[in-house]
């Protein structure tokens, strides 16, 4: 009785595989595979789009190009100039009087050159002068007692000299000799010449007065 139990549970589940069999056409003795189209695709793994990363390479440093400036020219101070830091000693030179004296001088007649004096004039109390302005065109100076001036046409590269009518001052003191004679000379010089410091007033080729820069004592 017991083994009846047993086999009518196994009996009615063998009467189920047998239906089983038949309905699905399924063989016990073969794997049961489903057909392809029912059997579900696995899940597509969902792929996130990649992004395009540019790769960089390090880009290597070009060394610096040492750029040579051209060199300043420097210019060296002149000597003698502002810049010139260098002492320069001072040196005395000679007057320009002394060098080349010009006919705008103020003369000094040697009252021993005059041509035509005599020993028993009585000598000036002032020195007998000469001066030349050469914008004015005029001479002028002590002629030894009174002042006198007047036009002079002096050409400094041919050496002439002519003065026209001259004016003075009227008065009286000793000299007056001297005076006399020294402007009517003045009337008759054509030429000078300025030598060794000396101007020398000449009519022709005689010479009627000399002058010097220095000055004279006067009794």
């Amino acid at each position: 009785m017991n083994m009846r139990v047993l086999i009518a549970p196994f009996g009615v589940c063998s009467l189920a595989v047998a239906l089983a069999v038949l309905t699905s056409g399924c063989s016990c003795f073969s794997s049961c595979e489903k057909p392809v189209s029912e059997v579900p695709a696995p899940p597509e793994e969902k792929t996130q789009p990649t992004k395009s990363v540019a790769t960089v390479t390090p880009t290597q440093k070009k060394p610096e190009e040492t750029v040579k400036k051209p060199e300043e020219t420097v210019k060296k101070p002149e000597k003698g100039s502002v810049t010139d830091k260098t002492e320069v000693k001072e040196t005395k030179q000679p007057s320009a009087v002394a060098l080349a004296p010009k006919i705008s001088t103020v003369w000094t007649l040697e009252l021993d050159s005059l041509k035509g004096t005599m020993k028993s004039w009585e000598e000036p109390a002032k020195n007998i002068t000469l001066i030349y302005d050469p914008e004015k065109k005029q001479i002028a100076g002590c002629a030894g007692v009174n002042r006198y001036f007047g036009p002079a046409t002096i050409d400094e590269k041919k050496g002439t000299f002519k003065t026209g009518a001259l004016g003075a001052t009227k008065m009286a003191g000793p000299g007056m000799q001297y005076e006399d004679l020294y402007l009517r000379l003045l009337s008759k010089v054509d030429s000078y010449l300025i030598k060794d410091g000396k101007l020398y007033l000449k009519s022709g080729k005689n010479t009627l007065a000399v002058f010097t820069t220095e000055v004279k004592e006067t009794k």
